[in-house]
């Protein structure tokens, strides 16, 4: 990623930007689900509402509707590996599609691709912050993201708490977008908020789903 790209993520934004409530979705589902077996899991079948549909197709229709803005556009994004369709996978076609071509390096790594994409080509350049959501969470609710949306600064990192235990989605502010497009040796986004406790604020759910995903064939049967 070019110095340029970098800097473009703190000088894009001017003073009118600041009143523009914009926090896109960011939908890692690149990685490769070593413990789901030979299957896809993002095609695995999650019921819902007396029927089944795909594990990731799940996840993004349910949050889908606290990504779209007041003029109705969609501002969520999937990551997903060189290779996969979109179509496929049963992504919404108003989502945003952004490749990760290091997605075998890990979580980390795929987060990094996504962060210098939207950097290169200046997505979203009114956002004051971006939720990264998991792509295996199927009972996240979209009023709960936009809860947290509503409490997110452009300098503060948050993330969801159910009965005191950590979940998804994490949401971080724009003055740490720089620091996620270099992180693509670390797990996810975890070095990140370790390094900046200063900025770190918890915030308690009444929402399960921010603890559910889907890990294993075993998780899926049971749910």
């Amino acid at each position: 990623m070019t110095s340029d790209s970098r800097l473009r993520y703190e000088t894009n934004r001017s003073a009118q930007d600041d009143s523009v409530n914009i926090v896109p979705g960011l939908v890692m589902a690149a990685g490769f689900s070593t413990r789901f077996g030979d299957k896809d899991k993002r095609i695995a079948g999650f019921p819902q509402n007396g029927s089944s549909t795909g594990l990731l197709s799940t996840t993004l229709n349910n949050v889908l509707p606290a990504f779209i803005d007041a003029d109705g556009q969609c501002c969520l994004a999937v990551v997903l590996r060189p290779e996969d369709s979109a179509e496929a996978l049963g992504v919404p076609p108003q989502c945003r599609i952004i490749h990760a071509p290091n997605a075998a390096s890990g979580l980390g790594a795929s987060i990094a691709d996504a962060l210098t994409v939207i950097a290169e080509n200046n997505y979203w350049p009114s956002a004051h912050a971006l939720a990264l959501i998991l792509g295996d969470m199927p009972q996240l609710r979209a009023e709960t993201i936009t809860g947290l949306t509503q409490q997110i600064s452009k300098s503060t990192i948050i993330r969801p708490y159910f009965n005191g235990k950590p979940g998804h989605p994490v949401l971080f502010g724009r003055t740490f977008w720089t620091q996620l497009s270099k992180n693509i040796h670390g797990e996810g986004a975890r070095q990140i908020i370790k390094n900046n406790q200063q900025a770190f604020k918890a915030v308690e759910v009444s929402d399960p789903g921010v603890l559910f995903d889907i890990d294993t064939p075993d998780q899926l049967a049971r749910a």
